[in-house]
């Protein structure tokens, strides 16, 4: 097993990002903050809260804040209550009805409306301005009931802003993603070196999860490993088969995981034996495209000129129809697709202790597809490189 430092956020540095928050609430002439999360992105939570829940169906908990009192916290998983208080920091922990209310899916959701409007009603903030974070993931029937249940509050959508107090991150938390990057690097190794003709892509990509299982990983979800004709496009349903790997093939691994409600994220590139001039040339393209964008981040460089320094040799060298639009990658954290979105509109300055995911591909038909995909801490002088993994597999 590698090494992995043991290291958890401690509560007083919990305490500061809510006191963050109601700063920047107050600033916003906002009274309270409801935050949503759910079972596809519970970061909001995870990052204010500490609790970090599963990624299971249609799971959900709001956090109210607000100054002059106690944070609360709810979940929609009333069998879940005594984990979420062994996670959490916070005293106020509560659970709702859930499916005990009404069956399935809406139950939920109808349930943690009604508390959270009777939490609100109890800390006297019914007829407040309530900003929302999360509001781009939660329901339109949770929003519906809420605003039912405390008719004269007034509800702002915050969420993009305050999703961006998170993009400077703690040397706690760069601890956190260089342990899960540590993990990621192996499996990605291991996955690759499993590679040869007459393998399946499920054989590749058990060996990769088995690797990272047994090194720490908590959460593994979306691992691709895509061979031949199939490397050509994005994305593809499954993300991997009994297909067979054959000498010539293009093949990449794409996956995500987590560890301590931190994100994971990586892609390679490699070739099945023999390789082709036009296959080697396209590998080449991608890794110049992610070198040029490295060295274009520093404190103070601007979110656009990244993208630009990475479009420069895919373009000269005539692949530029075939570049996947403007998006270069993301920040990355207790999300996976975090703040700075980088693409060539994103406004953002780069300051020291960001944490970037690079991740430039091409897909060219009757050739294949190749991406690469590596987490950078941005330092006072530049990048330091938090994958361990070697980048070139061709």
């Amino acid at each position: 097993m590698i090494a992995i430092s043991n290291v958890s956020v401690p509560e007083n540095e919990f305490k500061e990002r809510v006191e963050r928050y109601l700063d920047v609430a107050e600033e916003k002439n906002l009274d309270a903050l409801v935050v949503y999360s759910n079972y596809s992105s519970n970061g909001e939570i995870r990052y204010l809260a500490g609790y970090t829940y599963q990624p299971v169906w249609m799971c959900a908990s709001t956090l109210i804040l607000s100054r002059g009192s106690e944070p609360s916290l709810l979940t929609d998983r009333p069998w879940n209550l005594d984990k979420v208080r062994e996670e959490t920091w916070i005293k106020d922990v509560r659970a709702c009805g859930g499916w005990l209310d009404r069956p399935g899916p809406p139950g939920t959701v109808m349930s943690l409306s009604r508390s959270t409007g009777s939490v609100l009603r109890e800390k006297k903030l019914e007829k407040v301005n309530i900003g929302i974070v999360g509001f781009d993931i939660m329901p339109a029937m949770f929003y519906e009931h809420l605003k039912e249940e405390v008719p004269q509050a007034k509800f702002v959508d915050v969420t993009e802003s305050f999703e961006k107090l998170k993009m400077v991150r703690s040397e706690t938390e760069i601890q956190l993603i260089r342990n899960v990057a540590k993990i990621a690097s192996i499996g990605m190794e291991t996955g690759l070196k499993s590679v040869k003709e007459g393998k399946t892509e499920a054989d590749i990509a058990s060996a990769t999860m088995d690797a990272m299982m047994a090194n720490g990983a908590e959460v593994i979800f979306a691992i691709w490993v895509v061979s031949g004709e199939a490397t050509q496009v994005q994305y593809r349903t499954p993300t991997y088969s009994n297909r067979k790997l054959q000498k010539g093939d293009m093949l990449w691994i794409d996956f995500g995981i987590i560890r301590q409600g931190y994100f994971g994220d990586i892609s390679r590139t490699t070739i099945v034996g023999p390789s082709t001039e036009q296959q080697r040339k396209l590998c080449e393209v991608v890794f110049k495209s992610h070198q040029d964008a490295v060295k274009m981040i520093k404190p103070g460089a601007k979110i656009a000129d990244v993208v630009k320094a990475a479009r420069r040799v895919p373009h000269e060298s005539g692949y530029k129809e075939y570049v996947m639009g403007d998006y270069l990658g993301h920040g990355i954290g207790v999300t996976l697709d975090d703040y700075p979105v980088i693409v060539p509109d994103e406004p953002t300055e780069i300051k020291a202790n960001m944490v970037l995911n690079i991740d430039p591909k091409l897909f060219v038909p009757g050739v294949g597809g190749a991406r690469l995909e590596d987490t950078y801490l941005v330092t006072p002088e530049g990048v330091e490189k938090l994958i361990t993994c070697k980048q070139r597999w061709w």
